[in-house]
């Protein structure tokens, strides 16, 4: 965890801040060009910090985005409706999944309120709720990646695309300082090449779902964990048993449990890369050596060929608007109804983001690769060790 200010001693009521005249936590992190904090303690913001503690840094100055959890978010004195979007005079209101937060446009960044108390619709105990939900999560943790998608990962890249930073939809990983990025589209099997990789080749792991591009090519981890579904641990006995050694009877019988009944694609674990493969396996940062843009197609086998680095790039844009697709519905709302308030319309962004990624990806030999739609994940590694190592 970053370096924590204000006094973590004391009695803590349910929105997260303590009862008395000090400070609430502040704990400090950094992700490629984008400085933030997390303000408040308990609730949902102990998730969130469980989640980005990779990314954690000492105290700083100052922050791009304060990410303040509270009881209560600022009432809103006049406002208009977009849908369930509150657009008042130079701040928004929404919701994403669980959480509602407001967010307030500063100079440098953002001033982001999070409402921390999470709703829970029946007093359910938190061993059932855990047994009966996918990820075995309680309702806090799962409004952690609620956040982490819905409202941290559209603010952080439009702060890190000020400092030529961007995300990219990417499983990356590294060996000797080089990193090679798998960019593709859901569902392609980027994540269970990316633990084949790690797990029996000897690569590190740097990103499963986001990675982060910036300026000079350096390849670094977002704060998304890794997000493991029962059909990508299918014949990998090691990982499994990585998985599930630090975990309790009843999360395996939950796991079993919920394959069965409710299948592989409906039977997911989120987990930390360092519980996975183990410290010494996991990467902060490299520099990109090879992007690769995976699609599956109806070949007959394997086909690499180069693609320019502006249609990876312009194709990558559109990629990385999809998984920030919150954006997509705030941007249209505070661009209707006023300035926008540093939430870029969705044409900007695409143009924007693409002209930023072809930038970072000149000068690099990028690749297409068609992947036969029956392939498997094992031979889809095979190939790409092959080929990079």
């Amino acid at each position: 965890m970053g370096q924590v200010t204000g006094e973590e001693t004391g009695f803590i009521d349910a929105s997260g801040w303590l009862l008395s005249s000090r400070a609430p936590v502040e704990t400090f992190y950094r992700m490629a060009g984008c400085s933030f904090l997390l303000r408040g303690s308990g609730g949902l913001v102990e998730h969130v910090r469980r989640e980005c503690r990779s990314l954690a840094v000492p105290m700083l100055p100052s922050v791009d985005i304060e990410f303040d959890f509270r009881r209560q978010l600022p009432s809103m004195p006049s406002y208009s409706l977009a849908g369930t979007i509150k657009i008042g005079a130079s701040y928004y209101e929404a919701r994403s999944g669980r959480v509602s937060y407001q967010v307030h446009s500063t100079a440098d960044g953002f001033l982001v309120y999070v409402l921390n108390d999470v709703p829970r619709r029946r007093p359910i105990p938190n061993p059932i709720r855990r047994f009966h939900d996918w990820n075995f999560q309680v309702p806090e943790e799962n409004a952690a990646k609620d956040f982490l998608y819905g409202v941290f990962g559209y603010l952080t890249q439009l702060v890190n695309m000020r400092r030529g930073c961007s995300y990219l939809h990417a499983s990356s990983f590294e060996r000797r300082g080089e990193g090679i990025a798998l960019i593709a589209w859901r569902g392609i099997g980027k994540t269970a090449a990316m633990l084949k990789l790690v797990g029996e080749h000897g690569w590190n792991y740097l990103s499963d779902d986001l990675a982060v591009i910036g300026p000079p090519r350096e390849l670094s981890r977002s704060a998304q964990r890794i997000q493991l579904y029962a059909y990508n641990l299918a014949g990998e006995d090691n990982l499994t048993r990585r998985i599930f050694s630090h975990r309790s009877y009843w999360d395996r019988c939950a796991w079993e449990f919920r394959k069965h009944w409710h299948g592989v694609g409906q039977t997911r674990r989120r987990v930390d890369a360092e519980e996975l493969f183990g410290e010494a396996a996991v990467s902060v940062r490299a520099t990109l050596r090879s992007p690769v843009l995976m699609e599956r197609s109806n070949v007959s086998g394997f086909e690499m060929e180069p693609i320019s680095t502006a249609e990876l790039a312009h194709r990558s844009a559109y990629i990385i608007l999809r998984e920030l697709e919150s954006l997509v519905e705030i941007a249209s709302a505070v661009n209707a109804f006023g300035p926008g308030f540093g939430a870029m319309a969705p044409d900007i962004f695409l143009t924007e983001t693409s002209d930023l990624l072809e930038d970072r990806f000149e000068g690099l030999a990028a690749s297409r690769l068609r992947i036969p739609i029956e392939a498997t994940a094992a031979s889809l590694a095979e190939y790409l060790q092959a080929t990079f190592g």
